[in-house]
């Protein structure tokens, strides 16, 4: 059986209860009088809080911000350096496509998220002065404690240049730009943020039949991480990375699970994870389309602690009469998948001295679409 798949076992629980410690920290701190940005970009602005009328400064350890390469499958990363009493920050990262998310409460709508990319090394990037204005709601010690969240861009983009050359003279001042910065938390953003990674990319093959295929033979379980190493291919729905299968001597005793698991670490204290969200397409031995699954074929499966078991999404592809001519078989995503969303839950529970004691309440866990994940499948009998 799928929930069997050791893999889920080695880090549920402390994916689940100490998230903000498998997430680590993200050094990004940008020494100020350095002569050179080697191999990196400089992305600063200011980010303050406006809890009805009082101004706040974040802090990264009671709030975190979690910094996220959307373009990869690594895991997120918290943000390790504090922001300047003005609330001014300045990180220093490789050129690529970032997320940065920001904590402000355990409840619906506390995290605010914004992409953006560093297209070069050497180069100065200005993020924009962003004001989160919100009312107060008291839910934890020490966090913004904040609710009802309207964020504002404010470009004081001449401001923002002369601080940083007056700190730093020796950079061009030429060399600075302002960025494109996306709201993630926004369905239709988030697909334009991911498209923009995958337009980069180069398709791997010209047709469906010279896609590499894998063996996937009865009594066989496989497991692939989607990330910046897998192919990219045109479908019909647009770009997409993808894994594909062979599936060796099938037969309509055959069933094709297939599991979709949340990554270990996602957003800390908010129950909220990145997943790939799969469509499947069927296909015949000459590579003929049978069936394009874009909706209706997974379903989210809650987490649980006995067995050890990741959130995730699942399938199950019977192959009878009406399937008997399948023998490949393409994992991929697509624009409208990505710009949806899905939920399950997770088992409750309060730490306690040497481990977690369970509470028996469910608590509900968001699992936000990306194009990076794992993918298992099983092929069996009935």
């Amino acid at each position: 059986m799928l929930n069997n798949f050791g893999r889920s076992s080695r880090w549920f629980c402390f994916a689940l209860v100490w998230s903000v410690l498998l997430s680590g920290c993200a050094n990004v701190a940008f020494d100020h009088g350095v002569s050179r940005l080697d191999g990196k970009a400089l992305v600063f602005g200011r980010i303050v809080l406006d809890r009805e009328g009082e101004r706040l400064v974040i802090s990264p350890f009671s709030m975190p911000v979690v910094i996220r390469d959307i373009s990869s499958a690594d895991e997120p990363r918290m943000l390790a350096q504090k922001f300047e009493n003005d609330g001014r920050f300045y990180w220093a990262l490789p050129p690529g496509r970032y997320q940065v998310s920001i904590v402000l409460h355990n409840y619906a709508g506390g995290v605010v998220s914004y992409s953006f990319a560093l297209e070069r090394s050497g180069r100065s990037y200005y993020f924009g002065d962003l004001i989160l204005h919100g009312k107060k709601r008291f839910d934890s010690v020490g966090s913004a404690n904040m609710r009802d969240i309207k964020p504002e861009f404010v470009n004081d983009l001449q401001g923002a240049k002369a601080e940083l050359l007056r700190r730093n003279p020796q950079l061009d001042a030429a060399s600075i730009d302002r960025l494109t910065v996306r709201d993630m938390t926004s369905p239709e953003q988030r697909g334009v943020a991911y498209g923009e990674v995958l337009s980069e990319l180069r398709p791997c093959c010209a047709s469906l039949a010279s896609l590499p295929y894998k063996k996937l033979s009865s009594g066989q379980r496989g497991e692939d991480t989607i990330s910046s190493n897998s192919p990219v291919f045109d479908f019909p729905e647009g770009r997409s990375r993808f894994v594909a299968w062979e599936l060796s001597a099938p037969s309509m005793q055959n069933t094709v699970a297939l599991r979709s698991v949340v990554t270990p670490s996602g957003l800390p204290g908010t129950g909220q994870f990145y997943i790939f969200s799969p469509a499947v397409m069927l296909l015949d031995e000459n590579f003929n389309v049978l069936a394009d699954l874009q909706r209706g074929l997974f379903v989210p499966v809650p987490a649980s602690m006995m067995p050890p078991r990741s959130a995730s999404l699942q399938a199950r592809i019977p192959l009878n009469a009406q399937t008997a001519r399948v023998r490949y078989l393409v994992v991929y995503t697509t624009r409208s998948i990505i710009e949806g969303a899905w939920s399950t839950s997770r088992p409750g529970f309060v730490p306690i001295a040497g481990g977690v004691l369970p509470t028996g309440i469910p608590i509900g866990v968001v699992m936000e679409p990306a194009i990076s994940g794992i993918i298992e499948a099983e092929l069996s009998r009935h």
